[in-house]
């Protein structure tokens, strides 16, 4: 939900080093090498948000930031 803390771990499969930077959330998991594993923790933003690959600025992607449901 927007404003929870969120924590990813974006696995690295490849052989090349990759890198995964949120800007709208100032993250920036910083050289992923090839196998590894990062962790990151962020606020989710509200509304639609890019990331993308550092090394590869063609591979992106998006999350959504959605109100918690009332219950």
């Amino acid at each position: 939900p927007v404003g929870a803390q969120d924590t990813i771990a974006p696995t690295n499969t490849d052989d090349a080093a990759h890198g995964l930077a949120i800007e709208a959330a100032g993250l920036n998991t910083g050289t992923i090498e090839g196998g590894a594993v990062a962790t990151a923790t962020f606020t989710v933003p509200e509304g639609i948000t890019e990331f993308v690959c550092t090394f590869h600025r063609g591979m992106t992607g998006t999350i959504e930031g959605v109100a918690r449901a009332e219950g």
